[in-house]
């Protein structure tokens, strides 16, 4: 990774990872003639580590840079306006950050590798290539392969994330915090990528790789990829899960709030009714005893409008980084 190319705001952040903490803060010092040395910043010496503390757990490094953003949104030394400015400037270098360290982790070695299974992380320039072990498209049914462009996604849902950072959590546990963010990204995929009802076979929509940021209505493997993403951006463990719910091809996530796991359907959200007959947005966000794994069923009741889905955990998956 090339440290000539970071922003401040970018070595601020980095700097946090390496020192594993959550206030976002320019240390310097001054040089005889006059030149900033910031104390945090990586270094050449220190850049290896920062990359190798990614690659083992990004969610951590990630988490660290969260709490950085949050940290601006929270400021009482800032007005208001100040605040949106900084959080701003400060989220873009989060974005930029997270993507070199992704290809630098990730994908700078990885020559286009076909994998099977789902990742615990899905890096900048993964490929969701669907269920068929074939990388030939003329043999994948004509199921389309998926991308993620991290900084188009988070350019699309640029204004969810900063109002997310940015909301000041007074006198509020981690876990709540979690769970009003996990809400919160769920409602916005649910309404910013709406589920296409058009007639089609699921499998089989289109060919070739499609941009997952330039779809403007997608399926439920669209949608559980877009909040996985978001998720991830949050510092939320998030897992994408693929299963059969009630006998059909469905795709879901498994988000962790501390030690406790949630299954989240964003697809089929739960609803409550009020005396008018009038319907309004509940999150599907069950709880389960732990990550789900293959061959594992849940029968989930949303609390409010009672429907029920039998979930049965399939977790197959083929993907590949852009070349």
């Amino acid at each position: 990774m090339n440290l000539d190319r970071l922003t401040l705001q970018e070595r601020v952040l980095a700097g946090a990872v390496l020192k594993r903490v959550g206030n976002a803060t320019v240390n310097y010092a001054l040089a005889a003639n006059g030149d900033r040395i910031y104390n945090d910043a990586p270094s050449d010496a220190t850049v290896g580590t920062l990359v190798g503390q990614f690659q083992s757990d990004p969610k951590q490094a990630l988490g660290y840079m969260r709490q950085n953003l949050l940290s601006i949104g929270q400021d009482k030394n800032l007005t208001p306006a100040e605040r949106r400015d900084r959080l701003g400037r400060y989220f873009d270098a989060y974005s930029a950050l997270t993507i070199r360290l992704d290809h630098a982790a990730f994908a700078e070695n990885d020559n286009g590798n076909v994998h099977q299974g789902i990742p615990d992380y899905i890096p900048d320039g993964f490929i969701d290539m669907g269920g068929e072990p074939s990388v030939t498209p003329s043999l994948r049914h004509g199921r389309e392969q998926i991308k993620v462009d991290k900084a188009a996604v988070y350019s699309r849902y640029r204004d969810t994330l900063l109002e997310i950072l940015g909301t000041d959590y007074p006198d509020t546990s981690d876990d709540r915090i979690k769970q009003r963010i996990t809400r919160h990204l769920m409602k916005a995929v649910y309404y910013q990528l709406p589920y296409d009802h058009s007639p089609h076979d699921s499998e089989s929509e289109s060919e070739g790789v499609v941009n997952l940021h330039e779809m403007t209505e997608g399926v439920c493997r669209h949608q559980a990829l877009t909040y996985q993403v978001l998720a991830q951006a949050c510092g939320l463990t998030s897992h994408l899960v693929k299963c059969h719910m009630d006998g059909g091809r469905h795709a879901t996530n498994a988000t962790r709030i501390n030690h406790q796991w949630y299954f989240i359907d964003v697809t089929n959200p739960d609803y409550s009714t009020t005396a008018d007959g009038a319907r309004h947005w509940q999150p599907a966000a069950h709880k389960i005893s732990g990550a789900p794994k293959a061959g594992e069923r849940y029968k989930l009741t949303n609390p409010h409008s009672k429907i029920t889905h039998t979930y049965t955990i399939r977790n197959d998956m083929y993907w590949r980084m852009a070349s």
